[in-house]
């Protein structure tokens, strides 16, 4: 039934469901339900606006002027959903009648004329990492008669079964009858049959849209389909119900991007200021995290299964906001009916009363012209934001040690990262922070692991237990002095020392080392030196300190506590480098070398040069793939390397694509990569790969210019060269990636090279 309500009082009373069923440890630990583990939440305080732009005289006011926007309500993934103010008061509230789905209704028609009709909502809700484990032994059969499984494997307007969809479903499965492996074996066929494109502002939506346009690939011939998230989502639900399994669409918004202002929120697309061919509109975004849409399968036993379609994840996701779930919602009690009378979301008109999809609103997108959202999120006090990174890299539990120890690089690398070759000498986090929301959240993290090596396993995560439970049950923000009142309870001593020093500071440490020597005295070595506290603050600190020798690594442990401490440190061996911290276990300023991933932080600024020499076309198809697929810029910005200017290579990123015999450019900067590629193999770190379904991807600074990077891509073979294309591997956390074929074989960072924290035998 549609339940209505023709007036709200008082809103801030809608939706407000505390989830309280389980604890963080179970977050953080492998407990599960059924097989799957919710755990890590992370708390989205949004607020968001919808506004409408009619021009007075193109409108009717008694038909035109309606608005639906659909608001949060509690998933499995999704708690403590809180609607804080609504403004204006809506005319009517709706539930879907098959989804469940929540919608606000205005009638702006009834307001007084104005030049636009503005609704602002604030809502707080907390969003849990999802990880499925299935054994596909132990599934249960479908219950094929409740009206659930007939409502999520039945034929519909943008998810239809035609029989060309049961043709391909059955080719995907073939013999296979477990419902798991079969939605696996669909998964794989939906990533390879469908590329990226944006296409629904000129075809629409839905798998008979996707299905009419195939294409060709012009190498293999095999023929795929090209669609954005909402048909890659409606391919593989298509597929799933074509064989008896139950899924559905998700819609909603991901990533995390708090500390964005209003005014500096850009548009999602250019293409939202565009019409359709039948001139019709779509809402212009203005945002600080993505919309999109995934999908989930159900196994009976077991639950709703995620499935991160377009991305290539399956059974697992993270950092998602829910705003609707399904496609084809059916629009409440006002909405036109058959005749969609203009209404529409994202240049598609409503069928039979239902939109496609519930994201950000409904309304006449044949009448009015422009219509515009705002969404923005803004985090807790810490440790919210902290908690949720850094309980986050505690899974999975193998080779935990190294996963951290690897991310704790990454959380340092953040000043690197933005300032490149001029990290200020004085760094002032707060500025920092203004200039780098995203870093915020990161090096809280790392305040977090610091904090958990403090108090011990069980004393940490009985304060996050205790600081989790009053957070979902209060339903708001827990103060940062609240925290420390309950983390010095646990401990049992004092903790000012440390929240004055890592949470309330505004400038992290700064080490150096300063005259060492190394002496050989009798059988032993001594090394002797400084280690300062360069900073304007002291800091209590326990530092570690490698010396490398021919024998291996030696660990040495010293207490800092004055702006300097000198050291004396006796060896066996000769040794050959002494490293402050080896293994970042200190949140402090230091020089990282750069990684992949570092690319997108100058977005657009790029050139993509293949090389001539050989494999061209090779080469010339991968940058443009690489383009096409990942950057979505104009091909201007590719180029071959007979083509290329002095100028272009001091831009903020030089893609390389080709190995140094088929690249010249590659061939100019050859020996400054630490893989050094010797015609058709390359040796790293004691192994050798001469194999033609091999490559790397590495990326060093710029010699011509210390700003920027060069990332070179390259296979041992063209083949491989365009693997790249398949495999994503592209923005790897990481500086350098070897690859085999179709599996990812190492990957690493280069050798710190920060002159204060690393000292070097010279002989």
């Amino acid at each position: 039934m549609w339940y209505k309500k023709s007036s709200i009082l008082s809103i801030a009373f809608i939706l407000q469901f505390v989830f309280a069923g389980l604890s963080f440890t179970q977050n953080t630990t492998n407990v599960t339900q059924a097989g799957i583990i919710y755990r890590n939440p992370r708390v989205y305080n949004v607020d968001f606006s919808f506004e409408l732009f009619p021009d007075p005289a193109k409108i009717d006011r008694n038909k035109d002027l309606k608005l639906w926007v659909p608001v949060p309500r509690e998933w499995d993934s999704q708690k403590a959903v809180k609607i804080i103010s609504v403004q204006p008061p809506p005319h009517a509230e709706y539930e879907d009648p098959e989804h469940g789905n929540r919608m606000l209704f205005w009638d702006f028609g009834k307001e007084t004329e104005k030049p636009s009709y503005r609704v602002d909502i604030k809502f707080r809700l907390e969003s849990f990492e999802i990880h499925a484990e299935v054994d596909p032994e132990n599934i249960e059969p479908y219950d094929k008669t409740s009206n659930e499984y007939a409502l999520y494997t039945r034929s519909t307007h943008t998810v239809s079964i035609t029989p060309k969809i049961r043709e391909m479903a059955q080719e995907a499965v073939g013999d296979e009858k477990n419902p798991y492996r079969q939605a696996e074996e669909l998964f794989k066929f939906v990533r390879k049959k469908i590329r990226y494109k944006l296409h629904r502002l000129e075809r629409g939506v839905g798998t008979e849209v996707l299905l009419t346009f195939p294409s060709l690939d012009e190498k293999t011939g095999e023929e795929y389909y090209e669609g954005a998230c909402g048909q890659y989502s409606a391919f593989f639900i298509a597929l799933c119900r074509a064989v008896g399994i139950p899924a559905r669409a998700v819609v909603g918004f991901v990533g995390w991007n708090p500390g964005i202002k209003e005014e500096d929120l850009e548009l999602f697309l250019p293409i939202e200021l565009n019409l359709s061919p039948e001139k019709l509109a779509g809402t212009q975004h203005y945002l600080a995290i993505s919309p999109h849409n995934w999908a989930e399968f159900y196994l009976a036993g077991y639950g709703w299964i995620p499935v991160e379609v377009t991305g290539g994840s399956f059974g697992h996701w993270s950092r998602r906001l829910i705003m609707s779930k399904g496609f084809d919602v059916q629009i409440g009690p006002h909405s036109p009916g058959k005749e969609s009378e203009g209404y529409g979301f994202q240049w598609v008109l409503l069928h039979n009363g239902t939109t496609d999809q519930l994201q950000s609103g409904v309304w006449n997108i044949a009448k009015i012209r422009k219509a515009k959202f705002n969404f923005l999120h803004h985090s807790d006090p810490f440790p919210a934001d902290g908690l949720a990174g850094y309980t986050g890299e505690l899974f999975p539990k193998e080779d935990i040690e190294k996963n951290l120890r690897h991310w704790r690089q990454g959380v340092l690398s953040w000043p690197s990262r933005f300032e490149r070759s001029s990290i200020p000498d004085s760094l002032d986090l707060e500025q920092f922070y203004n200039d780098y929301p995203r870093a915020k959240g990161a090096m809280e993290a790392f305040v977090c692991y610091m904090l958990h090596r403090q108090l011990g396993d069980e004393k940490f995560f009985k304060l996050v237990d205790t600081y989790m439970d009053l957070r979902q049950k209060s339903n708001k923000a827990v103060s940062t002095t609240r925290f420390q009142e309950f983390a010095e309870d646990v401990y049992g001593e004092p903790l000012d020392w440390f929240f004055k020093q890592w949470v309330y500071n505004t400038e992290p440490p700064r080490l150096k080392l300063e005259k060492v020597t190394a002496k050989k005295d009798n059988e032993c070595w001594q090394v002797h030196g400084r280690l300062l506290q360069t900073g304007e603050i002291t800091f209590r600190l326990p530092v570690e300190l490698a010396i490398d020798t021919k024998n291996g690594r030696e660990i040495k442990k010293l207490y800092l506590d004055s702006t300097a401490v000198d050291f004396d440190l006796n060896t066996q061996s000769e040794p050959q480098r002494l490293i402050v911290d080896p293994d970042y276990e200190i949140l402090k300023i230091q020089r990282m070398p750069p990684r992949l991933v570092w690319f997108w932080d100058v977005y657009p600024k790029y050139i993509l040069i293949f090389g001539t020499l050989t494999e061209a076309e090779s080469n010339k198809t991968a940058a443009e793939r690489f383009n096409e697929e990942y950057l979505g810029l104009n091909n201007e910005i590719i180029k071959a390397d007979t083509d290329v200017s002095q100028n272009d290579l001091i831009s903020k990123c030089v893609f390389l694509f080709g190995r140094p015999e088929t690249n010249m450019i590659s061939q100019q900067f050859k020996n400054l990569f630490p893989i050094k590629i010797d015609e058709d193999k390359f040796t790293w770190q004691g192994i050798t790969y001469d194999q033609p379904v091999q490559g790397v991807a590495q990326i060093i600074e710029n010699p011509l210019d210390p700003e920027s990077d060069i990332v070179l891509y390259t296979g041992l073979s063209g083949d491989a060269t365009q693997k790249f294309c398949d495999l994503y591997l592209y923005d790897a956390d990481a500086s350098y990636v070897i690859f085999d074929s179709d599996k990812q074989l190492v990957t690493g960072d280069w050798e710190d090279t920060d002159v204060d924290l690393v000292w070097k035998l010279e002989k």
